[in-house]
C-alpha cells in the first residue's frame, strides 16, 4: 500500500505509480499490432502539446483518435477525470466528414507496475473504451468531471448522474471493415489527417488574434478613459 503525501489543506493524498504516458504507449503498441495485421503499413500519429491543446487527443490510428486517462490514485479503482474543455475538442473530432472520425476515451485499469507487468503484452482487452459521442457536453464550470467505471458501464458524476455503456476492443474493430470497403490507403489517411490539423490550428489561430485585438482595444479604451478624468 502506498504512503500519501501531504496535499493542500492537510488531506494526504496518494501517487500515482504509473505515468499517463507509459500507459498511452504501450496500449498504443498494442493497438497498432492489431491494426498490421489488416493494414501492415498503419502507424500512429501523435500531435505536439500545442497541437494537442485545441485538437484533445493524444494519438490517432487510422479511422480512431483516442485520449488517455489514468486512474486517479486517492479514489476508488477506475475512477477518471474528463476536462470539459478537452471533451469540446474531441467532439468536434468525432463530428461526421472529420479525418479521423472516430473519437474515444481510452481508460487502462493500471496504477501499478506489477500489475502492468502482469498483463503485459495482453493489456488491450483490459481496456474500456467510452465513445466521446456518448458523453456529450461537459459543463463547465466545473471544468473536471469524475467517472468511475463499474461492471461494463460508466458513471458520470455530473448533475444528474449519467450512465453510459463502455466499449470494448472487439467492438472499435468493426470500424476497420468499413475503411477496408472504402479502401482508403494509407498516404490518403495521412494527407487527410494533415489537411484537417491545418484547419483546427487556423482556427486557433484566428480565435487568439482575435483575444489579442479585443483585448487591446479593452486596453486603449480604458486608457483614453483615463486620460479624460
Amino acid at each position: 500500500m502506498y504512503k500519501g503525501r501531504r496535499g493542500m489543506y492537510g488531506r494526504r493524498t496518494a501517487a500515482r505509480e504509473i505515468p499517463e504516458k507509459t500507459l498511452e504507449l504501450n496500449v498504443t503498441a498494442e493497438i497498432l499490432q492489431t491494426v498490421r495485421q489488416r493494414f501492415p503499413s498503419a502507424f500512429a500519429f501523435g500531435p505536439s502539446l500545442r497541437e494537442e491543446a485545441y485538437l484533445g487527443y493524444d494519438v490517432a490510428v487510422r479511422v480512431w483518435v483516442f485520449q488517455f486517462k489514468a486512474p486517479l490514485a486517492d479514489h476508488p479503482p477506475d475512477t477518471f477525470t474528463l476536462n470539459a474543455k478537452q471533451q469540446e475538442a474531441l467532439l468536434h473530432s468525432a463530428m461526421p466528414g472529420q479525418v479521423p472520425s472516430r473519437a474515444y476515451y481510452a481508460l487502462p485499469p493500471f496504477r501499478r507496475f506489477a500489475e502492468l507487468n502482469r498483463y503485459a503484452p495482453n493489456l488491450l482487452p483490459t481496456v474500456h473504451f467510452l465513445d466521446v459521442r456518448d458523453v456529450g457536453q461537459l459543463a463547465d464550470p466545473p471544468e473536471r468531471h469524475r467517472v468511475l467505471v463499474d461492471q461494463g458501464r460508466v458513471v458520470i458524476h455530473r448533475s444528474p448522474y449519467t450512465e453510459l455503456k463502455l466499449l470494448r476492443w472487439g467492438d472499435l474493430e468493426n470500424a476497420l471493415d468499413m475503411e477496408a470497403a472504402l479502401k482508403r490507403d494509407k498516404s490518403q489517411w495521412h494527407r487527410d489527417l494533415t489537411k484537417e490539423h491545418r484547419i483546427v490550428l487556423a482556427q486557433a489561430a484566428r480565435k487568439l488574434r482575435g483575444l489579442r485585438l479585443t483585448r487591446g482595444l479593452r486596453f486603449v479604451s480604458l486608457s483614453e478613459k483615463e486620460g479624460a478624468q
